[in-house]
């Protein structure tokens, strides 16, 4: 039974609350991802002030941690909105509990969620679909993952060492630079994410301050949690560069861009092979790279796992009624009027994410 839920602002996390939250994380493999450490909510507390744990207790003891966003109008989300690619509750794998007492008590009419990580039961009754999500798998060495995806047909590894040595040839001497200095390289990553997304129809989410203002806050972190910044440089013109975070020996890869001048060479492809290379200097064993939803990251991961997402409400009606809605949904796109719907949702779309990332 649950004695007591308190909730507190990310920014008021204490020490205390950080070392039981990581005793829960460390005691499973779920949680592994660096969204999922306390300074993650932190460093989004500290740039945004709609960022909250929920505390849960037992007996005065921490038994689990929900970090979640709340907007003025009752709707909860992961912490960083859209740029969360893992979340749900910091708690034991018997964990449960009542999700209209949590949502009462977060002050929340809804809570959606689109990473989450295993089988949470409290969250069981918003489950809309389940997703799958790829990893890079090097515990064993970059030899052996290349071997791996290799004898499952991946060409792409051949292809690859070839457009380097095209790219050696033609623009001089490659270096790389894993997590180094972000000096001149975290402006020009954003700068070509800008022009990316600007390309092709999507929210440019370094127009907002504050995740700009995150990203620096992450780099300049120097705990278990912190920003890694790389490049590639082809002489001394800088072709592509990656933005990610890392902790504990995973390294989720968030932002990666390139000089769409040099897309012959596919750098691209080039520039998480060269990190993958490098990442047992590091002690880093996985690389991350989210929902299976690219060719590259079909070819690229070889670690499948599943997250699930959803919207969990306030009363079991408006839950049947989201549910009710996401059929009728269904339904229209598979019919004659599919089109069109598709259509005007794609026009409704620039609207509804810029409002997901205010």
């Amino acid at each position: 039974m649950l004695s007591r839920i308190e909730i507190i602002e990310a920014r008021h996390l204490d020490a205390d609350h950080c070392a039981a939250w990581n005793a829960i994380r460390s005691s499973s493999h779920e949680f592994d991802s660096p969204y999922f450490h306390p300074e993650f909510t932190k460093a989004v507390g500290a740039v945004r002030s709609d960022v909250f744990v929920a505390v849960i207790e037992r007996y005065g003891q921490p038994v689990a941690f929900f970090p979640f966003q709340r907007s003025l109008f009752g709707q909860g989300r992961p912490v960083g909105g859209r740029l969360n690619d893992s979340h749900g509750i910091v708690a034991s794998a018997d964990f449960n509990c009542d999700w209209r007492v949590l949502l009462r008590a977060c002050g929340l009419k809804k809570v959606e969620f689109s990473h989450l990580v295993g089988r949470q039961s409290t969250f069981d009754r918003g489950v809309v679909s389940e997703m799958r999500v790829r990893s890079l798998d090097l515990k064993d060495g970059y030899d052996a993952y290349r071997a791996r995806i290799q004898d499952r047909g991946c060409r792409t590894v051949k292809q690859s060492a070839q457009k380097l040595r095209k790219m050696v040839r033609e623009l001089g001497p490659v270096h790389f630079t894993l997590c180094g200095s972000p000096d001149g390289i975290l402006s020009q990553l954003m700068s070509w994410k800008s022009e990316q997304y600007t390309r092709t129809g999507y929210t440019d989410i370094f127009s907002f301050g504050w995740t700009k203002e995150l990203a620096r806050r992450l780099v300049q972190s120097e705990g278990d949690l912190r920003g890694c910044v790389s490049g590639l440089f082809a002489g001394d013109r800088l072709v592509a560069a990656h933005f990610g975070i890392v902790c504990g020996g995973v390294l989720h890869y968030w932002f990666p861009s390139y000089n769409t001048r040099y897309r012959r060479y596919s750098p691209g492809c080039l520039l998480l092979l060269e990190t993958a290379k490098r990442c047992e200097e590091l002690g880093i064993h996985r690389i991350d790279l989210g929902k299976d939803d690219t060719r590259f990251k079909h070819e690229f991961g070889d670690r499948v796992g599943y997250v699930r997402e959803g919207v969990l409400r306030s009363t079991a009606a408006s839950v049947a009624f989201h549910r009710a809605g996401k059929a009728i949904g269904h339904f229209i796109k598979s019919s004659s009027i599919g089109r069109p719907a598709r259509n005007t949702a794609a026009l409704l779309r620039p609207i509804k994410d810029r409002m997901s990332f205010r």
